[in-house]
């Protein structure tokens, strides 16, 4: 996570990047949201956008934790002059109902946050609920309470105030619950009675989205596996019983194709130099991991690999002109990226063929398509791999294994974001400018790729459905390798 802006302008563009990101998250959806539609909101460059934040994720959980700042204090400051508990109560409701009804996405957000990061979803409620069961406590000790259980009563009056909330913009229902008085009870003098059926929930279109979230499958998981938080269910690609092997599956494209083959039912062994990020998401998604240095191929001579899916993924990336490259550095590419995934299909080769059935997946690059320069070593890699791809599926078609190389342009990875300050240096730019001048140069879609587009096509690539596809580059590159 990048560290708080330290001047004035800084705190200032991260607020407007942030009220951006409010807007679109909660018109979109977490997952047709884009940074590139976010920084056009926020009339910021992507560039700037990756000096704050460093993934679209990251920028949704400071979001959900703003959002919850912005309503504790505003709870905080109304509930705090209140003469006893209970003036306290009506003061930090009504001063919630008057947050929800100016900040409506706050639902829609909170909602996503089940799928999108369970873990921000589970800190929103814990920051309000811990708060709220300390006050319940001292005023039940001071005689202002009856003798309840205040972390029941925490909870049951947060989810009794949050069900009052969604009724969007009816400050005038809110005010009556909030004074006690019941629907049906006596009114003021010369108001009139208003005997006009209110509009239900689901009859409010934007609520009913709000509280239901986007009405897409992909944002659904599938029952019988795993939630699994920002990966898309593809309905019709079925993985229940396959076993699935996805390196460099810490973090990037890796985890977004483990995310979504586990959500297609596979079981997922995540292999990764980041032991602890592996076995983060092998744990969210019920899987396994190991840590393992893909650079480090005389080890991998002799391993073994009993998978039906294999997802060669893991890469590094270094930007430097020909002359100045260093020659340790490129001989490491080429093995992480060319020598092992050739020993890693090796080692499956034999189970696959014995059941007749494998899927290797490869993620390549448009860099395996088209060179760029001051890249050499990711383009010899990936050149190569694209060519031991082929290979593989004339080898292997026979036997029921397939072979595909997916082709991105620049997605929004940690691996792209490294890139940002070594491009600027090499390019004598700004590194706001990097991403528009250097990386969406070649696209026709000016937007970079998000890594669960990769994953959905690695998924429908895995499946029963895919079989007569191999040998096979697929392209996810916004029209760059159309010129």
């Amino acid at each position: 996570m990048r560290a708080a802006p330290r001047t004035n302008k800084g705190r200032e563009t991260r607020r407007r990047i942030l009220a951006a990101a409010e807007t679109v998250f909660s018109s979109s959806g977490y997952s047709d949201a884009s940074v590139a539609r976010i920084t056009d909101v926020a009339g910021v460059g992507q560039g700037t956008f990756y000096l704050y934040f460093d993934t679209k994720l990251e920028l949704f959980e400071q979001l959900v934790e703003d959002l919850n700042r912005r309503v504790r204090r505003a709870m905080s400051e109304a509930s705090t002059a209140a003469p006893d508990r209970i003036q306290a109560e009506r003061a930090g409701f009504r001063a919630f109902f008057e947050f929800t009804a100016d900040h409506p996405s706050l639902y829609r957000i909170v909602r996503e946050a089940e799928l999108v990061s369970p873990g921000a979803l589970r800190l929103h409620y814990s920051r309000i609920v811990d708060g709220y069961i300390e006050g319940l406590r001292q005023a039940g000790d001071a005689g202002e309470i009856g003798d309840i259980d205040p972390t029941v009563a925490a909870w049951a009056l947060m989810g009794i105030g949050e069900m009052i909330g969604m009724r969007r913009n009816d400050r005038h229902a809110v005010g009556a619950v909030v004074q006690g008085r019941r629907r049906g009870g006596p009114r003021p003098a010369g108001q009139r009675h208003d005997r006009r059926p209110r509009r239900s929930v689901r009859a409010d279109d934007d609520l009913h989205r709000a509280r239901a979230g986007p009405p897409r499958d992909h944002l659904r998981p599938q029952r019988s596996h795993p939630t699994v938080p920002h990966a898309r269910r593809t309905a019709m690609t079925d993985l229940s019983g396959r076993r699935a092997v996805v390196t460099g599956g810490a973090s990037g494209i890796g985890a977004a194709c483990a995310r979504a083959l586990a959500t297609a039912g596979a079981h997922v062994s995540i292999l990764d130099l980041d032991g602890d990020g592996a076995s983060d998401v092998a744990r969210e998604i019920g899987g396994e991991s190991r840590q393992i240095d893909l650079g480090d191929t005389a080890a991998l001579a002799d391993i073994e690999l009993d998978c039906d899916i294999l997802v060669n993924n893991a890469g590094i990336q270094t930007v430097a002109p020909i002359q100045d490259f260093d020659p340790q550095r490129f001989s490491l590419i080429l093995r992480i990226m060319l020598e092992a995934p050739f020993l890693l299909v090796r080692a499956s080769l034999p189970s696959m063929y014995e059941r007749g059935f494998g899927r290797i997946i490869n993620i390549s690059s448009v860099h395996g398509l088209r060179a760029s320069p001051f890249k050499s070593a990711y383009v010899a890699a990936k050149h190569g791999l694209e060519g031991l791809s082929k290979v593989i599926a004339l080898e292997g078609g026979p036997q029921g294994v397939t072979s595909n190389c997916l082709n991105p342009a620049y997605v929004n990875t940690p691996l792209v974001q490294k890139q940002i300050a070594d491009q600027a240096r090499i390019h004598s730019i700004a590194e706001d400018d990097v991403v528009s001048s250097i990386m969406l140069t070649e696209s026709a879609i000016k937007r970079l790729v998000e890594p669960h587009e990769v994953a959905s096509l690695a998924v429908w690539l895995a499946g029963e459905d895919a079989g007569m596809v191999t040998g096979a580059s697929y392209t996810l590159d916004g029209g760059w390798s159309a010129r």
